[in-house]
């Protein structure tokens, strides 16, 4: 029994191991990004501080300052062509970004679906070898740039830029009509066009991670006669468990096919670890079965009160207590 749970052990620390690299790449990525963004963004705000200082000149002058006003000399549309030329710029150099964070994340994921193949089965009977099969690197191109829709990577972030855009028209015109300070306006279009780069970043995540476990999942098929499935494994130890959602937590150790995919959330940490046959199936007999992954239910139950209130929210976890 101690031996199994070593097993079981070793394949959580290498998944969680694996994770822990995967996002640190992810997140040195997005603070490329970060830093991107405000090198447009300074460009884009002297444009709108020009627009504001403009607009205070016309009021102390005396001047009706109305949406006629704005739309005069093509005040604000130069700040829309800004916007999107900025944004678009930012896309262009972020995609490219994207797709090599992507291309490390699927070389990674090969690497890594093998070395826990390995840790699942255990030590081999002796005189027998394992071999994995390891996929071209042109079966896994088409994973690069494109995101869980089909929708191409870039073509989704330029639409960010243009929905920026329009975000910033509706904030300029809504705060001119209701007669909102300068600033208070320019702090609004910052916020706007600040929760287009939130979603952007969340994007590259996301993508980053379904290129990942895709071609996890692809090596695990490659990979049949030894894999028969994959186990859904949550971030349920250490200290990012407490930020784990309740719906990973349930899903943790749960059992899928290979023809599954997983359907994780934006953002997800979770990870598809092989789901190995057992050496009796493989033909040898006389050899200790595989180990079974707990179940993210009975491990939550065992959780003190606090945490699972991290998890679940004060209401929630005495509900979850009370049955």
């Amino acid at each position: 029994m101690s031996h199994e749970r070593s097993r079981i052990g070793e394949m959580q620390r290498l998944a969680d191991l694996f994770r822990r690299a995967l996002l640190r790449r992810e997140r040195a990525a997005a603070d490329e990004m970060a830093r991107a963004y405000a090198v447009a963004w300074k460009r884009i705000e002297a444009k709108l501080k020009a627009l504001l200082d403009e607009l205070a000149a016309a009021e102390e002058r005396g001047e009706d300052v109305s949406l006629a006003w704005l739309f005069q000399r093509e005040r604000l549309q130069t700040l829309q062509r800004q916007v999107e030329a900025e944004w678009h710029r930012w896309a262009a150099d972020n995609a490219r970004r994207l797709e090599a964070e992507q291309r490390a994340a699927i070389r990674a994921a090969g690497q890594d679906a093998e070395a826990l193949t390995r840790a699942a089965l255990g030590p081999p009977p002796p005189g027998v070898t394992l071999t994995w099969a390891r996929l071209p690197h042109e079966a896994l191109e088409s994973l690069v740039g494109f995101t869980s829709d089909g929708t191409p990577l870039r073509a989704l972030l330029d639409a960010l830029g243009a929905e920026a855009s329009q975000a910033v028209r509706e904030t300029l015109i809504a705060g001119l009509a209701t007669g909102e300070n300068p600033r208070a306006i320019a702090r609004r279009v910052k916020g706007e066009f600040d929760g287009n780069l939130a979603r952007a970043l969340r994007v590259a995540r996301t993508e980053t991670l379904r290129a990942y476990r895709t071609a996890a999942l692809r090596h695990y098929r490659a990979n049949d006669d030894v894999v028969k499935g994959w186990i859904w494994l949550a971030a349920v130890q250490g200290r990012g468990a407490g930020r784990t959602c309740a719906s990973c937590w349930a899903m943790h150790g749960t059992t899928h096919s290979l023809d599954e995919i997983m359907d994780d959330h934006p953002n997800g940490r979770c990870a598809a670890a092989p789901w190995v046959r057992s050496w009796a199936e493989l033909g040898f007999e006389g050899l200790p079965e595989g180990p079974e992954t707990p179940k993210g239910v009975d491990l939550f139950a065992r959780l003190t009160p606090q945490e699972q209130d991290r998890v679940l929210g004060q209401a929630g976890g005495a509900a979850y207590r009370a049955g």
